[in-house]
This record gives C-alpha cells, structure tokens and sequence, in this order.
C-alpha cells in the first residue's frame, strides 16, 4: 500500500512536467532496479507515458543499480555514478537518470491554489533556498565526518583511496579474464 500511495504521488508531480513525461515514454517497459545497500530492499522502477510504475524486489531487470543511498541521490542529482554498481544497460541508467534530474516541477503553480500566488511563490523559494542550505551543511557534514574518523582510525580509507582500489580490483578482475580466456584458447590448440 505505501508503494502505491508514493507511485501515486510522483506520478501526480511528474504530470506537471510533460517535458519529463517525454522523456520517460522514451524509455518505456524497461525495468530498471534500484538496491540501496543500507536499506536491505530492492526497487522496480518502469518508466512509461504517465510517469512511473513502482514494485518490490523484482528478480529480473534490464540493469540493477546497487549502491549506499548517499551516492543514489548524488548520482540523482549530479550525474556522479562514483560508487554506484551498476549492471545491465548503462545507457538505460544514465537516461533514466537524466530524466528525473532534467524534471522542473512548478512547485508555485502547484500550491498557489492552496496558498494564493505571493506566498506560493515566496514559499517555493524559501523552500529551495532552505534545500540548498541543507545540501551544503549534509555535504560538509559528510566530509567532517570522514575527514574525523580517518584521523581517528588510521585504518578507515578516505573515497578516493577506494574508488582507486575498487578501480585496480576491476582491472584485475579484467586481467584475469582476459588470461583464462587467453590459457583456453592455447590448451584448445594444442589439443
């Protein structure tokens, strides 16, 4: 029932930008999955004509998007996939992710009813000014944090060391394949 309630929701939102309406018809029926690592459940998420449908652990996709919900949103909202497993179509997963972050939603037509248009609009960029300011204290907030912990635990990695190593790991596991791949063809000729 909540998933519901919450399709419900972004679909009614993402009926006041039919340019994003747009752009998800362009992807319609692909199954995209979404795995925030902290939260221990998986997301379906199918774009169509009238926004999206939503559904719980779904086993197959077209790509699975695994990763902590802190680079989800930062991935969401800047383009930044650091940290992000992604599976499957990747190109599906950058357009899925171009759309929702290109959505403009008129947040003062939608409350000036509710409102009256001055204080609709007042509030719209109180609100956005108040989204900034937390972004920028969650961010430096997140950086202090890390920036603590390293210092009081040598042996925590900063991102970058483990984007890095995460980076070298995928190389090796390439290398790898690339040899046995290399050491079945030579046993295939001598045979």
């Amino acid at each position: 029932m909540p998933l519901a309630a919450l399709e419900l929701a972004l679909n009614r939102l993402l009926a006041l930008d039919p340019a994003t309406l747009e752009r998800l018809a362009a992807l319609d029926g692909r199954l995209i999955v979404i795995e925030p690592a902290t939260v221990g459940m998986a997301l379906g998420v199918v774009p169509h004509r009238h926004g999206l449908q939503l559904m719980e652990a779904p086993q197959a996709a077209d790509v699975r998007i695994r990763g902590r919900l802190a680079d989800l949103l930062r991935a969401q909202a800047e383009g930044d996939v650091r940290g992000l497993d992604i599976e499957g179509d990747k190109l599906l997963a950058s357009a899925f992710a171009d759309a929702l972050r290109a959505a403009r939603i008129d947040w003062p037509q939608l409350l000036a009813p509710l409102l009256g248009d001055v204080l609709a609009q007042r509030g719209a960029q109180a609100l956005g000014g108040a989204g900034e300011a937390v972004r920028e204290g969650a961010g430096s907030l997140l950086r202090s944090g890390a920036e603590f912990l390293q210092y009081e635990r040598p042996t925590l990695v900063s991102a970058a060391e483990w984007d890095s190593f995460r980076a070298e790991v995928r190389e090796l596991h390439e290398a790898v394949a690339a040899l046995e791949r290399r050491v079945a063809l030579l046993i295939l000729r001598q045979q």
